[in-house]
């Protein structure tokens, strides 16, 4: 079974010239709650294993935020587990900036575990970040706006290492 360790707090701003956050996930809830508990919402239903709180915290060297609160586990492909958002003020223009922490156990063929999109969010996906097993022992990250086309990187990565990532969505106006 895929189990990806993620999301110790989550921090989200708009562009670089308002600098607003609007949201900061810390997971400072108690161990064994769902996420739904605490505003987060089931936006492909409710899944048949839910995003629980977990003991324990992620650290990466000189990132402040790292070592606060609680954090998540992800058990299963998208399909089984529950797929949730944490809603915020709806943007339409300039730059959202995503980062987060992830260390992850085990990946198979390519799932994601993060997205982002309008609020509903419904199933306009703006942005997901993916992991896939690579063939030597490693697991790369994808990209994609939805679930297909999704661009992987050439770089592998180790498993159960703690990994810094930040993911900018670009509001470009219609032409």
């Amino acid at each position: 079974m895929k189990k990806i360790l993620t999301f110790v707090f989550l921090l989200i701003f708009v562009s670089l010239t308002n600098a607003q956050v609007l949201v900061e996930e810390n997971f400072d809830y108690p161990v064994g709650d769902s996420l739904t508990q605490h505003g987060w919402l089931a936006h492909s239903g409710a899944g048949l294993v839910p995003v629980m709180v977990i003991g324990g915290n992620l650290n990466y060297a000189n990132y402040p935020l790292s070592g606060i609160g609680n954090m998540t586990q992800l058990n299963g492909g998208g399909g089984s587990r529950e797929d949730i958002n944490l809603p915020f003020t709806n943007q339409t223009s300039g730059s959202v900036y995503f980062s987060f922490l992830v260390n992850v156990d085990t990946a198979s063929t390519g799932d994601y575990f993060f997205n982002m999109g309008p609020n509903p969010i419904a199933t306009s996906f703006r942005g997901r970040v993916f992991v896939k097993h690579s063939d030597i022992g490693k697991f790369v990250f994808g990209l994609a706006q939805s679930s297909s086309n999704v661009t992987y990187t050439t770089e592998t990565y180790d498993y159960k290492t703690t990994y810094l990532l930040v993911m900018e969505y670009e509001f470009v106006p219609a032409t």
